[in-house]
């Protein structure tokens, strides 16, 4: 196989190009900048070394390997400003709009897959292209594989290449005796601690002498500076840890073939519609009047093909989808209902909103709760005190039984009443207990929204005041991340902003639809 691959560090060369491009945002005030300056990086490297295969690795929101030898891995680190945040979805929405493969996988970070992807090239006879604003993976680079980094030189910015012979001239150390001085001097940005009071310096000297880290131990005595001594000695376990820490896995398993990355234009008619939407007319400019004129056939076709669709449904008349959803406390399925509601014309149904509007007076659960309880289970107004309801049934578990007992059926009538009288064709019915909500007796397809254990910690503390403690102990009562996954036809990762959000719950209706399970 032959060609060259080039392997993008994507939230490196975003996050440079956010910085290093004035504020732009199109007429909706949707910020542009991180955007138009990363194509024009990647533009620049297209132009100069005309790569045959392309593919952009991105670190996923969750720990990875790292995490669990050292829980300070990254501690600390800024979180990602929200104009340069809300550009991340689009930006890959115009990889994927240009053929260009995204490539994640949870547990590793965008180093490990540019890694394992630069071997897998080279392995096969391609040559290799890394383009990054990263040094780690000078570790990586060979007679066969380069990195490709953007620097600012008279406010202009230009890319360096540096290969195996233009990396050992520059610092005296070959790439892979690299991992040794990163493990000594250790990298404040991704908190790895190496030796303290070791700066670079230091480090790239002793490993001129001594090459790595087993041959400096075994010479200790060796090295001339006593306190230097000293600190080594103090802590070999710290340096050695630090060396896991910052070399590179280029064995991921990650699944993926180099003929996926094959590339022929970025310029591409949905390409085009997504630049117009941002208005970044200077790109514009570089689409040729083919991909201009395809892109307005597509928004014709589009339009008439929703026409008939509509068309369809409305004779269609009495044909519903009823989706469930479910996730555990502090997913955020509020907001993905919102968004169901908005971008998809659902009508919601809340199992937990049903059920409490049959409590109150003239509701069908009213009489028998009231006749269940007792009346001082009422407030003055007559309402239902679910407080007080609370309090009773946690008293006489027995009590719990009995009010389900009269509460589920009512519900699962209600909602079934509500389904069969929509106008919607599309019905989502949310419930944190899919059993309780009978989701395989009335439901066609399950959603499951989950986000981490942290984030859905840090919601419920800033968002409802819920103590940690009382959180966890409600999510160690609600059904297993596995039990879920188990009973879902998709998935929805809130783990980040509402447009990464937003991305992801269209991908997963996007599933439903091809699994037949959605009209």
């Amino acid at each position: 196989m032959s060609g060259r691959i080039l392997i993008v560090d994507g939230y490196s060369i975003l996050n440079r190009a956010y910085y290093g491009v004035p504020f732009l945002s199109n007429k909706e005030g949707f910020p542009t900048n991180g955007i138009y300056g990363f194509y024009g990086i990647l533009l620049r490297l297209l132009d100069d070394r005309k790569p045959t295969h392309i593919a952009v690795a991105f670190d996923v929101h969750e720990p990875t390997f790292r995490h669990l030898q050292y829980e300070d891995y990254k501690a600390g680190r800024k979180p990602m400003p929200d104009d340069l945040k809300r550009q991340v979805p689009m930006l890959k929405q115009l990889l994927e709009d240009s053929g260009i493969p995204i490539l994640t996988l949870p547990g590793y970070e965008a180093d490990d897959l540019i890694g394992t992807v630069a071997l897998k090239a080279q392995e096969n006879g391609m040559e290799a292209l890394m383009l990054s604003g990263d040094r780690d993976l000078f570790q990586l680079v060979t007679p066969n594989c380069t990195l490709c980094i953007p620097r600012t030189r008279n406010k202009v910015t230009v890319t360096e290449y540096y290969r195996e012979e233009e990396f050992t001239a520059e610092y005296g150390v070959t790439p892979e005796e690299f991992i040794a001085v990163k493990a000594l001097m250790g990298d404040s940005s991704d908190n790895i601690p190496g030796v303290p009071h070791v700066g670079e310096k230091t480090a790239l000297d002793l490993i001129r002498t001594f090459h790595d880290l087993d041959s400096l131990y075994s010479r200790l005595d060796e090295v001339k500076s006593a306190r230097v001594r000293t600190l080594l000695a103090e802590n070999e376990a710290q340096a050695r840890m630090s060396y896991d820490l910052a070399k590179i896995e280029q064995h991921a398993p990650l699944d993926f073939d180099l003929n996926e990355a094959e590339f022929s234009t970025l310029y591409t008619a949905k390409a085009y519609g997504d630049f117009e939407k941002l208005q970044i007319y200077s790109l514009l400019k570089r689409f040729p009047e083919s991909a201009k004129n395809a892109w307005k056939e597509e928004q014709a076709a589009a339009a008439a093909g929703d026409k008939a669709v509509r068309a369809e449904k409305a004779s269609e008349g009495s044909k519903k989808t009823v989706i469930g959803l479910t996730g555990g406390v502090g997913c955020g399925k509020s907001t993905i209902l919102s968004f169901l509601k908005e971008d998809y014309g659902a009508l919601i149904l809340q199992a937990d909103r049903v059920a409490e509007e049959l409590m109150q007076p003239g509701g069908a659960s009213f009489d028998r709760l009231v006749e269940l309880l007792g009346k001082d289970v009422l407030r003055a107004d007559g309402t239902i005190d679910r407080g007080r309801m609370s309090e009773l049934i946690f008293a006489d578990p027995t009590l719990l039984l009995k009010v389900n007992a009269i509460v589920h059926p009512d519900t699962l009538a209600e909602v079934k009443r509500r389904i069969a009288e929509a106008k919607e064709h599309l019905i989502v019915y949310e419930s944190a207990i899919p059993e309780e909500a009978h989701f395989d007796e009335i439901t066609d397809a399950v959603l499951y929204v989950y986000a981490s254990e942290q984030e859905r910690l840090e919601r419920l503390f800033f968002g409802r005041g819920y103590s940690f403690a009382k959180t966890e102990s409600i999510m160690r009562r609600q059904m297993s991340e596995a039990e879920f996954r188990r009973i879902a036809d998709a998935e929805v990762n809130n783990n980040g902003s509402e447009e990464e959000a937003r991305v992801s719950l269209a991908a997963a209706m996007a599933a439903l639809k091809e699994k037949g399970k959605l009209a």
